[in-house]
């Protein structure tokens, strides 16, 4: 999602290459240099950060510092759960190859194959490969509602209300697969394209995903009220920490809460 949501609240994975096949253990001095890293944005009193390295599909370190609530002191710990936005989209980019293995989705279909009325005087298709790789040449949502003078991160709004906005297009940005334009708006069209095709609700699809893929702690939101677990709450650093409360329920392009 867009990089105004980001916080200092967010999951790092490193994934580290340079050390030997045999070797799972750091020495002190690399584990001092690796805790320094991790640490590095997390000053005393601030918002916090969980952190892990993944070495041949094994947990090799770990570390957690930092609250997750600065108004009642709760620290982070390994349960706690991020929404890591944008990140998101590598997951909604997956079910959709999983459903096109399936036989169920193309690379190839036009996106009017599911909505019709969208974009009527286009002509030219636009695929689920243009949305997957930002190449379709759809308006940003989120840049679409900033033009109408919309706060949209203080709004509740779901993805309907963006495909109801989408729907009111008549142009695209440039013909699709002519340039490439990071858009949420591709994202957010998949996550209903995936519903369609799966016959299931995108968040119910994605979460057989993640149950087989072993991420019980991984889930995608439509309704931000029930969203389980120890949530690590999203802060702003403007000369001091402020939260804000998280509403969205647009999901697809991010949304994606995980440990």
């Amino acid at each position: 999602m867009k990089s105004l949501l980001s916080s200092i609240a967010f999951t790092i994975i490193f994934i580290i290459r340079s050390f030997s096949q045999e070797n799972t253990a750091f020495s002190s001095l690399q584990l001092k240099k690796i805790d320094s890293l991790a640490t590095q944005d997390v000053p005393k009193g601030a918002p916090g950060i969980a952190t892990c390295i993944v070495k041949n599909g094994k947990l090799v370190y770990q570390k957690v510092a930092g609250f997750a609530n600065l108004k009642d002191s709760v620290l982070i710990n390994g349960q706690s759960r991020f929404n890591i936005a944008s990140n998101g989209k590598q997951f909604t980019a997956l079910a959709v190859l999983v459903l096109i293995e399936e036989g169920k989705l193309s690379l190839n279909n036009d996106i009017r194959k599911f909505f019709p009325n969208l974009f009527p005087n286009i002509k030219t298709k636009i695929t689920l490969e243009n949305l997957l790789n930002h190449s379709s040449g759809i308006r940003d949502v989120y840049d679409l509602w900033s033009l109408k003078g919309i706060t949209w991160w203080k709004q509740t709004y779901s993805n309907q209300d963006v495909l109801n906005l989408l729907h009111q297009q008549n142009e695209l940005n440039f013909i699709p697969a002519s340039k490439h334009s990071y858009s949420n708006s591709n994202y957010i069209l998949l996550a209903e394209i995936i519903g369609k095709a799966s016959g299931k609700s995108f968040v119910d699809y994605t979460s057989s995903l993640f149950k087989k893929l072993g991420m019980p702690n991984t889930s995608f939101t439509a309704d931000y009220k029930n969203i389980s677990g120890a949530i690590a709450n999203p802060y702003f650093n403007f000369n001091t920490w402020t939260n804000y409360n998280w509403t969205c329920n647009i999901n697809g392009d991010g949304n994606l809460f995980s440990t």
